[in-house]
Parts: structure tokens; C-alpha cells; sequence
């Protein structure tokens, strides 16, 4: 219970919510932004690295989805030993690999993105 509590306040609550910010205000505000660069090789740069983004974001959904599921096994008392145990290892392996993209994802951001924004808009437009 403890756990099923836990990976639904990450996921659903902070994760989810972020996705939704990022989804509906962000990322068009910044794709928007971004297609004004009059040099057509550096706009399908910021394209192609907004779509990188998202495809990142969208295996970070999978491995959440994944992980609900894994959980649900934790926590049924019908399951085996074995199939608790199993699913007790890939909690913790689809944690590591949810940390380690969403890692990723900020280091790509801090890298491209923040500066993409810096060069692209002007700053009074950037708070």
C-alpha cells in the first residue's frame, strides 16, 4: 500500500502534472517561438530536437505505465512469492530507468533548449 501510495504521488500527481504544463503551455509556446528562425537548417535543428524531447517523454510515459502495472503485482495477496519478488525487482529496475531518462531529458533541456530560448526570444518574453 505504501508503495502503490508512493509511485502514484510521483506519477500521477508531480509527473503527470508537469507532463500537462509541458504539453499544453510549453512546448507549443516554445515550438512557436522557435519556428520564427528565419534560417531554415537551425529551425529543423529546434524541431528536430523538440521531437527528440517528446519521444523521450513519451517512453517515460511507458516506463510509468509499466511500472503501475509491476505494482499492482506487489500489492495483490493472491500473487505468488515468485511473482511478488519479480515484481518487486522490476519496480526498482523501472525506477532506475524513469530517473535516469528524466535525467536525461533535464540535461538536454539545460543543454539545448535554455540556450535555443536565450538566442530565439527576447528576454522581457522569457519569464
Amino acid at each position: 500500500d505504501v508503495l502503490q501510495k508512493a509511485v502514484s504521488h510521483v506519477l500521477d500527481f508531480n509527473y503527470k502534472g508537469l507532463l500537462r504544463v509541458e504539453s499544453e503551455l510549453f512546448l507549443p509556446w516554445l515550438r512557436e517561438k522557435l519556428s520564427f528562425e528565419p534560417r531554415p537548417s537551425v529551425n529543423r535543428a529546434f524541431q528536430n530536437m523538440l521531437q527528440k524531447l517528446e519521444s523521450e517523454r513519451s517512453l517515460v510515459a511507458d516506463i510509468a505505465q509499466a511500472m503501475r502495472k509491476e505494482v499492482e503485482i506487489v500489492i495483490n495477496p493472491d500473487e505468488s512469492m515468485q511473482a511478488y519478488l519479480s515484481a518487486t525487482k522490476n519496480v526498482a529496475q523501472l525506477s532506475a530507468d524513469l530517473s535516469s531518462r528524466v535525467r536525461s531529458i533535464m540535461e538536454q533541456q539545460d543543454i539545448f533548449i535554455v540556450p535555443a530560448v536565450a538566442y530565439v526570444v527576447p528576454e522581457k518574453e522569457q519569464q
